[in-house]
């Protein structure tokens, strides 16, 4: 999967880098590729249910999930992203959320690339 986001990035999921769910929140890894320039990222979404793209309801407490495969620079992001008071709301549309220059932000899948790439996500 390499679709374009609506800036003209193309984004693709780390397929070496299986997601992991736990207590409602799936951790993955990504790739972005924006001008020649290619970037990893952790994300991480409470809109996975059951191989599909649906808010869980379970992702109310915060036990974001470890994965194996995750370096010590993804889990130290996978920990900035846990210290967010209330991150169950701090995303409420689908997409997925990630550190970004230091800053937790909430990515909006609102691009066939990005909707296809949590479409991705979710089915494993």
């Amino acid at each position: 999967m390499r679709e374009k986001t609506s800036d003209g990035s193309l984004l693709y999921v780390e397929t070496n880098y299986e997601p992991v769910s736990q207590s409602g929140w799936t951790v993955f890894k990504y790739g972005i590729n924006k001008d020649g320039s290619l970037r990893e990222n952790i994300g991480v979404t409470p809109y996975c249910t059951h191989g599909q793209v649906h808010r869980n309801e379970r992702a109310t407490r915060l036990q974001l999930p470890i994965p194996g495969w995750a370096e010590t620079k993804d889990i130290n992001r996978i920990r900035q992203i846990s210290s967010i008071s209330n991150l169950s709301n701090f995303i409420t549309a689908p997409g997925w959320i990630v550190v970004l220059d230091g800053k937790v932000t909430a990515i909006e899948a609102n691009s066939p690339g990005s909707r296809s790439l949590l479409s991705v996500v979710c089915s494993y």
